[in-house]
Order: structure tokens, then sequence, then C-alpha cells
């Protein structure tokens, strides 16, 4: 069977997605499949090279703010590869280039990652509309969003949970010693909070003069970081590794004994689980959307209800209570090796693409892209990854040139 995967890739992008596909397509490939990424990129396409090294095609364009062109590449890129499915993943573009696609008969899957507006959107218009626009399965991150999904009972789709899979490496991290702390992911202030978990991070420093962190990954709020610990007099205990490739994500994680995650929202997020495998203790923020699948409080790790006193209280047990540390550092691994491995996560994956492929459609032999294509009208939840072009009258006549010749009707 042959697969296309779209994400998006560009140098310094430490996001879960991207991740995921580095890690699923090369598993994807040794299990006998034919694997093309079609990849839309910014500024530098940095996962080339590891790609094709893995045996994967890849059909790549620099990513443009108008959704029409981006529909327009998938639709050459699917009619250039000719995969029996398609995985747009969290790609707009790619999900409305998957209608036209399924017109052949060959199955297409969303995901639906996180608990935020966009991948509500994204749920929304590609799944509970069950209109010519829903795609033939979605795998979500974890049972709670998926618990939701399937409760709109969507005719059209076929719903699972499917979580990014991790490699449980036989060499872990000391769960003993001085509290070392663990970030990693985006330094952002847009769900991640980056600011504030720096600000909690600093009142532990300064409360306990033994213990450290570590920030892992890159963003515009790195510089902002590393100038509070400096001003707080910090600096020396704080280490920042800018951005890590994902296999090499785990290497550094094993420096710490405690991951630290008080983001806002979150699906089933893959840094914690990268940081089970080699045996820190989660310390997180209780929020929806699958976190609590990863993290049983008191049993895998620790979920806090703020980030202040709910989390220094927190910080004091895993400082005082060394079994209690070594007991939920064990659990933590044993638990990601049940559940959430890579090679569970492949196993999940191709049990969804047998189940598509028996349930597809009238097969026909090759995919023809359109021409010409039509879109639905703009769904606001999507924000600017459903940019439009204008086509309009007058002074937008320029508009509607441009739309027409990348196929837009």
């Amino acid at each position: 069977m042959h697969i296309a995967y779209t994400f998006y890739d560009w140098p310094g992008y430490c996001a879960g997605p991207r991740i995921n596909a580095l890690r699923l397509l090369p598993e994807l490939k040794r299990r006998g499949y034919d694997v093309t990424a079609i990849v839309l990129f910014r500024g530098t396409l940095a996962s080339d090279e590891f790609l094709v090294s893995n045996g994967i095609k890849v059909i790549a364009k620099e990513y443009e703010p108008l959704v029409q062109a981006r529909t327009r590449f998938v639709l050459d890129a699917l009619e250039d590869a000719q995969p029996d499915l398609y995985v747009p993943n969290i790609s707009v573009a790619g999900c409305y280039a998957g209608r036209y696609f399924r017109d052949s008969g060959r199955p297409t899957i969303v995901g639906h990652l996180s608990d935020d507006d966009f991948n509500w959107g994204m749920a929304e218009r590609f799944c509970k509309f069950q209109d010519e626009w829903a795609v033939s399965g979605m795998f979500c991150m974890g049972r709670e969003l998926g618990d939701i999904v399937r409760g709109w009972r969507p005719d059209r789709t076929h719903v699972v949970d499917i979580c990014h899979g991790v490699e449980v490496p036989a060499l872990t991290a000391d769960p003993l010693g001085p509290l070392r702390f663990v970030f990693a992911g985006r330094m952002e202030d847009n769900q991640k909070r980056v600011m504030d978990l720096a600000k909690a991070l600093r009142a532990v420093l300064q409360h306990r003069s033994d213990a450290e962190v570590k920030f892992i990954g890159d963003g515009s709020k790195r510089q902002d970081v590393e100038t509070l610990f400096k001003k707080a007099g910090l600096g020396g205990r704080v280490h920042f590794t800018g951005f890590v490739e994902p296999d090499s994500v785990q290497d550094e994680m094993r420096w710490g004994n405690v991951f630290v995650l008080l983001s806002d929202y979150e699906g089933v997020p893959g840094a914690v689980m990268d940081s089970m495998a080699v045996g820190l203790v989660p310390l997180c923020l209780n929020i929806e959307g699958g976190l609590r699948e990863l993290v049983v409080d008191g049993e895998t790790g620790i979920l806090v209800n703020d980030r202040n006193e709910s989390f220094m209280a927190a910080v004091q047990r895993l400082a005082d209570d060394i079994e209690f540390r070594k007991r939920l550092s064990h659990n933590a691994i044993k638990h990601i090796k049940a559940g959430f491995s890579l090679a569970e996560s492949a196993d999940r994956w191709e049990r969804l693409f047998r189940k598509l492929w028996t349930d597809r459609g009238e097969f026909k032999d090759r995919f023809v892209a359109p021409k010409t294509f039509v879109l639905p009208d703009a769904y606001e939840k999507l924000g600017p990854e459903d940019k439009r072009i204008v086509v309009g009258g007058g002074r937008q006549r320029w508009l509607s040139k441009f739309a027409s010749m990348i196929g837009v009707r």
C-alpha cells in the first residue's frame, strides 16, 4: 500500500506534528509501505535528507498564504504520487484536495490533535458537518477528544484514537539526586505559556539552591526567558539547548528527572511521552484534551491546579519524598511501554489503513487532479490556514485572474 502524508517543515520547527511525521513515516516504510511526504515548508526544507535516506519520496513546496494555491499544489502532488491513501493530517489545503482525491475511491485521514479552536474547526469542517468535504477517517489525540467526536455520530467518517508514539530506550534517567527540571517544545506564550513557566521555575531555583533547569527547543520567547533568569542571578543554573532534532530529544531529556509542562491546552503531548519514556516525572497543569491519559495524578506523574501554590507544593513533595519520585518514574516508563510506544501507534495506523481500504468506494486506476476546483465557504475557526483569494470585479479583477490561473472557480 502506498501512503501519502502531509506535514509542515522548516529549520527550528519543533512542534509535535513534525516530530511525529519524522518518526512515523520511517516506521511505516520499515513495515513495507511505500511512503510519500507532501511537505509545505518555510524558507528551507529541513527534513529532506532525513526522509530520502529513509526511503521516503518527498514532494515539497514553499508554504503560500492563500489556501487555493496550496490546494492546487496538493492536488498536483497527489496526481504525481498516485498513493492509495492520503493523510492530510492538519493541513486545511490537504483536506480540500482530499475531497477530489476521494472521487477516485481513495480514502483520506485528518488529525484532531489538540483542544483548541483550530483543531476543533478542523474536526467540525471535515467531520461533524458530514457533507462532501467529510474525510474518510479521523485520528484523535486521545480518548477525551475522540469520545466527543464520536458523540457526533459521523456516518461518513471513521473516528479512532491514535497518539503520537515514542521509542522507549534502554537507557533511562536517574530519578534521584537534586531536582533537575526539563521543558521541551516551542518557547512561546501562545498555548505553552513559557514565560509563566519560567517564572514558576525561577521561584523554585530561588527557593532551592541545588535545583537546575534545562530548556530544549526554541522560539520567540527564548531571549526573554534567558533574560528573566540572568536578572535573577540564576543564569548559571539554567541551560538552553536550542532546537534539537527528534532523534536527539530523549538524549537531552535524560539529564533531568522532572518534566514540566504548564500549557493552556494540549492533546496528548509528545514531549510528555518522550520524557516519561526516559523516566522523568511529569509535572503538568491539569487541563482537558488528553494529557490526563498520560499523567495519572499520583501514579505516573503529578497534576497541579495552578502555576503558583499548587505547583510549588508538588515540587516540595518531589524534593522531600524520594521513594514517591522513584515510583512515579518507574510507573511513567511502564505506562508508555503499555500504550504509547511508536510500535503501538504504528499498529493502530495499520488497523485504520486496513479498515478504510476495505470500506473504500469504487476504485479508479489513476487519480487525475481536476483542472478547476471549488472550495466551500471559509470556516472562521480555521483562521489564516483558510485564507482566501477574494474573487470579484473592479479593483479586485487581478485576483480573479490569479484564481483562474490556479484553477479556482
